[in-house]
């Protein structure tokens, strides 16, 4: 489940309606209480609104960065300065115009949410690639781009958003397997990614054949899953 600290006034009663995915770890309206609490929580994202960080948001943004070591931050604008944007946003750092639904913070977080629905180790460890070659695919294009559309028996977008990760990987494999070399380390370096994004593409699959399960999709069947 992905942790998150919400300062604004509307996003904290939609995010309780998907617990499924998202826990509320802190929600408030009052800056020096946030920047408190997230220091102790630490939540994996901050949603924050750009109305309550003052004047010089930015330096708001940092000091509540700072504090709480988030892995992703997103700001809610209704209006602003197309300068103040463009200086808050940066790699890890989304800004977007408001009201939002809670799709659209699902759809900004879709990497949290599939990782988190990966299996962990039971024990630390190191990443490890395998030196062999990825598995075939597992489903077909017709099968991805019906995941793509499918409508889920429950409210869940999961088949849908795991698909597209599914097909990002697919094509940064084959990306990185025709990639031109200008020597022997860049023929190493794009064959140790193509075999990453291959057997992650495999992982992510494993995942999907899964869910496919638990939720009860017949990729032979062409129509939605029915509610028991």
């Amino acid at each position: 489940m992905v942790t998150m600290g919400v300062m604004h006034d509307t996003v904290p009663a939609y995010v309780k309606q998907d617990s499924k995915n998202f826990d509320m770890v802190v929600a408030t309206t009052e800056p020096e209480h946030f920047a408190s609490e997230i220091e102790k929580q630490s939540p994996q994202v901050l949603v924050l609104d750009l109305g309550l960080l003052g004047p010089h948001p930015l330096d708001w943004v940092r000091q509540l960065e700072k504090k709480a070591m988030p892995e992703t931050t997103i700001i809610i604008y209704s209006f602003a300065k197309r300068s103040v944007i463009e200086e808050l946003r940066s790699q890890n750092r989304q800004v977007m115009r408001g009201p939002l639904k809670m799709q659209d913070l699902r759809t900004a977080l879709v990497n949290l949410i599939v990782r988190d629905m990966t299996p962990r180790p039971k024990t630390p460890s190191q990443p490890v690639v395998p030196d062999t070659a990825p598995p075939a695919e597992a489903f077909t294009a017709e099968q991805m781009a019906r995941l793509q559309e499918i409508q889920s028996a429950v409210d869940c977008e999961c088949p849908n958003h795991v698909s597209d990760v599914i097909i990002s990987l697919k094509g940064f494999e084959n990306y990185s397997r025709q990639c031109e070399n200008k020597d022997d380390a860049d023929a190493k370096m794009h064959e140790f990614l193509y075999r990453a994004a291959g057997h992650s593409r495999a992982l992510m699959e494993h995942a999907m054949k899964e869910l496919c399960r638990f939720e009860g999709i017949d990729l032979n069947n062409p129509t939605a899953p029915t509610p028991a």
